[in-house]
């Protein structure tokens, strides 16, 4: 299940000890995470295996973090790519030696986007032209298994 709150680090009441330019300037913390709950269907292109969509504040940076299990049905390529309202804005490409072979990919990008609501996917997949498949796996399996998960972070102010 996707969770979100509002991207800033809190607005300035009345009687506060902080200034509100200091407390705007302070990251925001999390601001959006989503993680699979069971194995995707896979694929030999490309699937969305999680997706949040939290609103972001004005003049605000974020950096979305992917870590994605995979398994596929012999030795290929996978991808995770990490998109922004539908744009590729990162991608990480690790190949699997051999079917039923549990491969980790972590990869990271920051983005500076205008306020307002956006949606960032995980995004899965084979890589090149293969007729292998490949599926991301959840964290209630066997020995290898970690979890498929996205985070979006409010690391603070653009600059």
């Amino acid at each position: 299940m996707a969770t979100t709150r509002v991207a800033s680090a809190g607005t300035y009441n009345s009687g506060d000890l902080i200034s509100a330019a200091d407390l705007n300037a302070m990251p925001g913390g999390t601001i959006g995470r989503d993680e699979l709950s069971t194995n995707s269907g896979g694929t030999s292109t490309i699937e969305i295996a999680c997706s949040v969509t939290p609103t972001v504040g004005d003049s605000r940076e974020v950096t979305i973090h992917c870590t994605a299990n995979y398994r596929a049905t012999g030795a290929c390529n996978c991808q995770l790519g990490i998109y922004e309202d539908s744009v590729q804005i990162q991608r990480k490409m690790t190949p699997i030696p051999a079917a039923a072979t549990d491969v980790t990919i972590t990869t990271f990008v920051t983005s500076y986007p205008v306020a307002g609501s956006h949606q960032y996917d995980l995004a899965t997949g084979a890589s090149g032209s293969t007729s292998e498949t490949v599926t991301c796996v959840n964290n209630g399996g066997g020995s290898n298994e970690g979890v498929t998960v996205i985070l979006v972070v409010d690391t603070g102010p653009s600059f």
